[in-house]
């Protein structure tokens, strides 16, 4: 199901994440189930993508660094705010 409705996204855990992955249960000794995901369409490139080990809830929270790509696949840069165009 995951494939048919979210095919046309890369996952943040599957292109940059290490490990399991693991999310929920976060307030038991071991999580055991990858359920929070973080997806992009083909203009982002995901740099890293990590979960975090704090309880705030009943899932641990996870966090991506995302780079916007141009249409042929490079990464773009970021603009300098000092130079003028």
């Amino acid at each position: 199901m995951l494939t048919r409705e979210l095919g046309a996204y890369q996952d943040g855990f599957v292109e940059a994440g290490l490990g399991f992955g693991y999310t929920y249960p976060a307030r038991t000794r071991l999580p055991w189930l990858r359920l929070d995901r973080i997806m992009a369409d083909q203009h982002f490139r995901f740099v890293s993508f990590s979960r975090l080990s704090v309880h705030l809830s009943t899932h641990y929270p996870v966090v991506a660094e995302l780079e916007r790509v141009t249409p042929t696949g490079e990464a773009r840069q970021g603009a300098d705010p000092t130079s003028e165009k």
